[in-house]
């Protein structure tokens, strides 16, 4: 054997073998740290004393020395902001608020993201101090998070009433905007108007679909005019288009035309207008396009229409309005006779209708069957 090339290569292979060492003991607290027990997570500390997530996962299994283990993750990482409020919030249950309060802001000075200042917040409306709990609260709001569902919770007991909430708490920028539409959309409630404008202005991933069913919980919860509103601020900023004549969805719900899916019930767009072909295995009672319309009260319409049908064998095409009071009103059936509109009045309590082009089986009659042409459809006072 060489002896100099043998001594030459020797700090080199002991390198390795150091290097092959630590790889097993990280992958051996890695492993025993992924069991999560107080005997595993013990052994994990041995293996790899200098990383503090097995200090951190060991004291929040609430063992006799939980206090020092926390003192030592945060002492081998002072930058991760878990441990500090695990430990702001073992001093504020033992009655040290001020402490507890220290600890809270250390996290967020060396973590500004918006766990700290969730946590901030929490701890201020535990103590009853609503003007802090305000403040930070609105501070977590402005860094980005995908959901912050538990922070609006936490606002709405304070503040039920999502418009003075979203005035007081949601800042101007995109992400919190639209998460507060998520969040009324989750919680099932109506978007207030003004958050749909602060949402209308930044664009976002899927900006028109969230803003859309903010417009259906406005009308769900019968707030017409604020889904008129949110609307018209949707067709100012053209994030949709106007219904023209044609049911063309730019989105296929809210206000917007929708084509459903329809067993039986082929779709496609032509030069003429939007062509339907029934192949008479379509159910007895369905609505090959549709729209929500909103309308105004004692209030005479026409619905002015174009469509054509070829070929065609059964009955039950029709064009239909349903008032939101129940009362409903439509043409004869298209596919004995074309005809080009009808007229209906709304009630005095009426501001929502359905207008639907369908497909009706009469009682004793075979399904419709062949091909109908929509070249165009208007609401007309």
């Amino acid at each position: 054997m060489d002896v100099k090339r043998f001594l030459t290569a020797l700090p080199v292979r002991a390198a390795c073998l150091a290097g092959v060492w630590t790889c097993y003991q990280i992958a051996l607290a890695d492993r025993l740290g992924r069991r999560g027990d107080e005997a595993s997570l013990r052994e994990a500390i041995s293996a790899r004393p200098n990383h503090f997530l097995h200090y951190w996962q060991l004291a929040r299994l609430d063992t006799p020395d939980s206090r020092q283990l926390l003192g030592e993750a945060i002492r081998l990482n002072p930058y991760n902001a878990g441990p500090i409020v695990d430990l702001a919030q073992a001093l504020e249950a033992e009655g040290g608020h001020a402490r507890a309060e220290q600890w809270l802001l250390e996290a967020n000075r060396v973590d500004k993201t918006y766990f700290p200042r969730w946590s901030i917040a929490n701890f201020y409306l535990r103590r009853g101090r609503e003007d802090d709990f305000w403040k930070w609260a609105r501070r977590a709001a402005e860094v980005g998070c995908e959901d912050i569902t538990s922070l609006f919770d936490l606002c709405r007991r304070l503040e039920p009433d999502v418009s003075k909430l979203s005035m007081r708490l949601v800042p101007d920028r995109a992400h919190a905007a639209h998460n507060f539409l998520d969040y009324v959309a989750k919680r099932g409630l109506s978007a207030p108007p003004e958050a749909c404008e602060r949402a209308i202005r930044h664009a976002y991933p899927d900006r028109a679909h969230r803003l859309a069913i903010a417009v259906e919980g406005q009308l769900a919860a019968r707030r017409f005019a604020d889904a008129a509103r949110t609307w018209a601020a949707m067709l100012d900023a053209k994030i949709v288009h106007a219904p023209g004549e044609l049911p063309e969805p730019d989105l296929g719900f809210a206000l917007d035309w929708k084509l459903p899916k329809v067993e039986g019930a082929f779709t496609s767009r032509v030069s003429e207008g939007v062509e339907i072909h029934l192949t008479g295995q379509q159910p007895d009672a369905v609505a090959l396009c549709e729209r929500v319309l909103l309308l105004a009260p004692s209030t005479n319409y026409r619905v002015a229409h174009r469509t054509r049908t070829t070929g065609m064998s059964g009955a039950g095409v029709r064009w239909k309005v349903i008032l939101d009071s129940g009362a409903q009103f439509h043409t004869g059936d298209l596919t004995v006779a074309a005809q080009d509109g009808f007229g209906f009045r709304t009630g005095p309590a009426d501001r929502l209708a359905h207008l639907l082009l369908v497909a009706e089986r009469p009682l004793g009659a075979t399904r419709a069957k062949g091909t109908v042409l929509v070249e165009s459809v208007r609401v007309e006072p």
